[in-house]
């Protein structure tokens, strides 16, 4: 069988001639078109619910719409992170998916005795939100993600030196048998 061979009207006959044969083929279409439907699908919903960045943040009122610009929510944003010395924030970029915003924090980060990241992110964020809706009103800021892109400089030194390095693997105890041979003990 070759390829030219499926344009030919007798394979297709021969090929259809039998309900088991119909009924492998009407299977297969379905299948195949229900793949198709759900590829569709799955780009319109990628296209409907996409995160893009946004310049501002809307503020819905009464007798219209505030926009609170990505300059004005980085300054308060910035205002609130002078509170912390270990973060020092070099970009701040906002996203948003339908309703819903978000915010992106590009970090360098310097480790101190008090905690780590998640310790220091669990503080900022509660106190970051606040101050958007106190300040601005806004409440559709629903997350904030820190990116730390780099270690504040010496720190990574001393983060090291507080570490403790192990040079041979702990072994199993043994028990002491006195008779029994070196091999048997465990």
């Amino acid at each position: 069988m070759s390829i030219t061979d499926l344009a030919k009207p007798e394979f297709w006959q021969q090929l259809l001639s039998s309900d088991f044969n119909r009924g492998y083929i009407a299977g297969l279409g379905l299948v195949i078109a229900l793949l198709v439907f759900l590829f569709i699908i799955k780009i319109i919903v990628k296209i409907v619910f996409r995160t893009h960045r946004c310049s501002s943040i809307p503020v819905p009122c009464a007798d219209g719409d505030l926009i609170i610009s990505r300059d004005a929510v980085e300054n308060a944003a910035r205002q609130v992170l002078a509170t912390f010395p270990q973060l020092s924030v070099r970009r701040i970029q906002l996203y948003c998916r339908g309703k819903n915003y978000s915010m992106t924090l590009f970090t360098t980060f310097a480790p101190d005795e008090k905690g780590g990241l998640p310790e220091l992110a669990d503080k900022v964020k509660p106190k970051m939100i606040e101050t958007l809706r106190r300040v601005f009103g806004i409440d559709s800021m629903k997350t904030i993600r820190f990116q730390v892109e780099e270690l504040g400089k010496g720190d990574l030194e001393k983060a090291a030196a507080d570490t403790v390095t192990v040079k041979e693997p702990a072994r199993p105890m043994e028990k002491s048998d006195g008779n029994a041979p070196a091999s048997a003990r465990f």
